[in-house]
């Protein structure tokens, strides 16, 4: 950005020196803005509300896409977080949920389970009643899976 807005100004600079000694008239100089970085602009938020939610996840006829997207508005986890939660990660008994993994794809293909990039990420959190009917739903359905184990994905099922 720094480098763009010195070459906007060395242009600048040269438009006025036409202007004084060649008499040319122009309103160049006046047309450049200086560039922005744009890492530094902020993004607006749009929080959805529960009736936009409500009304979305009623079209959601998929178990595990209407998990997943509850978990994530109810809960506020990322992607990655929700992604990588395992029936291991939910204490029934409490109504908790350990966030301590997270997913990332590598070629939009393979998934890698990894540790939270920071120690703030690791955390429990206290499951809302539409979550803890949510996984349990789909708890019901993946556990008549032969192979089902508490190391599978809520989401996403078997785990790699």
């Amino acid at each position: 950005v720094r480098y763009k807005n010195k070459l906007c100004t060395y242009a600048k600079s040269l438009v006025r020196f036409a202007e004084i000694y060649y008499g040319i008239k122009n309103d160049v100089p006046f047309m450049f803005d200086n560039y922005q970085n744009v890492a530094n602009t902020k993004k607006e938020l749009h929080f959805i509300t529960m009736a936009e939610f409500k009304r979305f996840i009623e079209c959601v006829t998929d178990i595990k896409y209407r998990t997943y997207f509850t978990i994530l508005f109810y809960m506020g986890l990322r992607r990655g977080e929700a992604n990588a939660l395992t029936f291991a990660d939910c204490d029934f008994s409490n109504n908790t949920l350990d966030i301590s993994k997270t997913i990332t794809t590598a070629n939009n293909r393979n998934w890698n389970t990894t540790t939270p990039k920071t120690q703030s990420s690791y955390r429990t959190l206290p499951m809302p009643s539409a979550v803890i009917s949510a996984v349990r739903e789909i708890y019901e359905m993946w556990s008549n899976d032969k192979s089902f184990s508490n190391s599978f994905f809520i989401c996403n099922g078997r785990n790699k």
